[in-house]
């Protein structure tokens, strides 16, 4: 179109989809970064709307992901995506730690998933501590004890890790905080509590995984988002009074929270427009592309 019409500009075309967030991770691979402008001729601007708040930033899909942490059999590869978020990496010193190094340590020590015997036995039936979490940081801690001269004896009944090295024992020891206060979310999923003090508690739980970089404007931005969504989930507290909730309903009303689009998101910043179908927008463009538009989705 840009080609065919060399007065058609950018800003003058949508491109429109019933869920636009199915589509936002192909957009930069197809056309870069967003990009409101851009002196590149070779570039096609663009900017992405409309898009469920979870999807807008990587520290909202690992919150997103936490709400179902009760159900999760926290394998070694999911608790290391989590590291991958810059926010909880920040918060737990780990940023700028060699992730290969913590995997590569993690795996030999013989970590696949579950925290221990007891959550083991939750999902398998049986209450073995082999390949949990557990089971990998004994190995660790008592391979740092011992230094390399382990000569594969027991220390307390454990077989210690030989070739720990001394700055992972540090980077390791800081993944092992991340865990415990994963194993306190997961503790406090089991109990009850009104809404008003669900709404304190995840607010506590948000502090304690997630630190922004000041500096960076995006990642600022989600966890104020995050933190305004609980708020105005907080304040249906007095509605719903000292009622107990289980966690299943709290989960599910955040979830809402989080799949809503955000009216805070801008429209119309100039270049290609990638946003979804809502109902009566006024659309000022010359050229109107649609997308997924099958059967049962419009």
């Amino acid at each position: 179109q840009l080609t065919a019409d060399p007065t058609l500009e950018p800003r003058q075309i949508v491109v429109m989809a019933p869920d636009i967030s199915a589509y936002a991770p192909y957009l930069p691979a197809v056309f870069g970064a967003a990009a409101h402008h851009s002196a590149d001729p070779s570039r096609i601007p663009w900017h992405l709307a409309d898009v469920r708040l979870a999807q807008t930033h990587p520290l909202l899909r690992a919150f997103a992901t936490l709400l179902d942490l009760g159900d999760s059999r926290l394998a070694l590869g999911e608790v290391l995506d989590l590291l991958d978020v810059p926010a909880v990496a920040r918060r737990f010193r780990l940023d700028g730690v060699d992730r290969e190094v913590l995997e590569s340590t993690l795996r030999r020590a013989g970590v696949a998933w579950g925290l221990d015997a007891a959550m083991k036995q939750q999902f398998a039936g049986v209450a073995a501590a082999e390949n949990s979490w557990t089971f990998g940081f004994d190995r660790i801690f008592a391979g740092a004890i011992a230094g390399a001269d382990t000569d594969d004896a027991l220390l307390d009944g454990v077989l210690p890790l030989a070739g720990v090295d001394g700055s992972a024992v540090v980077a390791l020891g800081r993944v092992h905080r991340l865990l415990d206060v994963v194993r306190e979310m997961r503790d406090g999923f089991a109990r009850p509590r009104p809404l008003a003090d669900w709404c304190e508690w995840l607010g506590e739980r948000i502090a304690a995984l997630f630190h922004a970089d000041a500096d960076d404007r995006a990642e600022t931005r989600a966890l104020d988002a995050l933190r305004r969504a609980l708020a105005e989930l907080g304040e249906q507290a007095a509605a719903s009074g000292k009622q107990e909730l289980p966690w299943s309903v709290m989960r599910e009303a955040m979830r809402g929270q989080l799949d809503a689009v955000s009216e805070r998101q801008p429209f119309l910043l100039g270049g290609v427009t990638f946003c979804g179908l809502v109902p009566q927008r006024s659309i000022p463009f010359r050229v109107v592309c649609l997308l997924g538009m099958n059967d049962g989705e419009f």
